[in-house]
């Protein structure tokens, strides 16, 4: 495998530190319908398996100065069932980012997908078109694998949704018996080839997918996902989301509270949002809602993400490299 040396990596242009990023909070009502059992667990069978702040790009303040919402009503407290796997619009108003106070909660944002092979029976190509259409304002898409390697459709379906308009996202599903480094390595040179094809402008940061074990106990999970991110961090200059779910991160991670400072991508499927989240993130970024969708233009079910913000902050979200 060929390392790439930072300056390599021209195309991963850097974004702000990790606790700026991490500052995405908001607030906001959910009535979906989806619950899952309390014994889910994630399974990769559905679509899961991330300049500097003087850039000309501008710096993530905005995420930290979160907009107040008018009138979006708080998420109340509900019975939070276990989430699942990786892979499986705003009813507020919202002033200008600079003149806001923060927020709490979780703001009903724009909402997108995640999808990897499983939504590609048989080869047959998705239809972004027709995703974004209805109404779908992201996609995350499956990179690589710790264990099948690169994904045969990741550079096909980024191009594709970005084309139709999608904010493009991407995902490493995580092995962690196998090298951080060497995952890590393979991630970033898939993004590097996606980012030679689509605007950069219209991504969003690397994440984790960390969802397995694979016999690891709690202090050798840690320190594996260190890893992982820090070698992202260090090639890319950008700063890695987590997609996890509830149960994993308090048991398997032993609910580790080492990292906050890199966003959270939260699969919980319940009705509302997740008023309380493992690991002592105070706000998640995404929440993967349901790994039961039916979306236009995708041939299976699929995840259903929400972004924990207004239009304009995912825009500004991907346009912050």
């Amino acid at each position: 495998m060929n390392f790439l040396p930072l300056s390599a990596t021209a195309v991963l242009k850097r974004r702000p530190g990790r606790a700026t990023l991490a500052g995405i909070v908001a607030v906001a009502p959910l009535t979906l319908g989806v619950i899952a059992p309390a014994d889910a667990q994630p399974q990769d069978a559905s679509a899961h398996s991330n300049p500097s702040a003087a850039d000309s790009k501008g710096s993530l303040d905005f995420l930290t100065e979160s907009p107040s919402i008018t009138d979006a009503p708080l998420a109340s407290d509900v019975q939070e069932s276990q989430g699942s796997d990786a892979n499986g619009s705003s009813t507020g108003s919202a002033t200008s980012a600079s003149s806001n106070s923060a927020r709490t909660g979780f703001y009903m944002g724009p909402t997108g997908v995640d999808v990897s092979k499983w939504q590609r029976p048989g080869g047959v190509a998705l239809k972004w078109d027709e995703v974004a259409a209805s109404g779908q304002k992201f996609a995350f898409i499956k990179a690589t694998d710790g264990v099948e390697g690169d994904q045969k459709y990741f550079l096909e379906d980024s191009i594709a949704a970005a084309k139709a308009g999608l904010y493009v996202g991407s995902y490493h599903k995580a092995h962690p018996d196998r090298s951080a480094t060497e995952q890590a390595d393979q991630y970033v040179e898939a993004l590097q080839q996606r980012d030679e094809q689509i605007s950069t402008d219209k991504t969003l940061p690397p994440v984790l997918d960390i969802e397995l074990d694979n016999g690891l106990n709690p202090t050798q999970l840690q320190k594996w996902t260190k890893d992982f991110l820090e070698r992202v961090e260090e090639k890319t200059g950008e700063t890695p989301m987590i997609y996890t779910y509830r149960w994993f991160w308090q048991n398997p991670m032993g609910n580790s509270t080492d990292f906050t400072d890199y966003p959270l991508w939260l699969a919980a499927y319940q009705d509302s949002a997740p008023t309380s989240l493992p690991g002592g993130w105070e706000s998640m970024t995404f929440w993967q809602r349901s790994s039961t969708g039916r979306i236009d233009g995708i041939p299976t079910i699929v995840d259903e993400d929400v972004f924990n913000g207004t239009e304009a902050e995912l825009q500004q979200l991907a346009a912050a490299h």
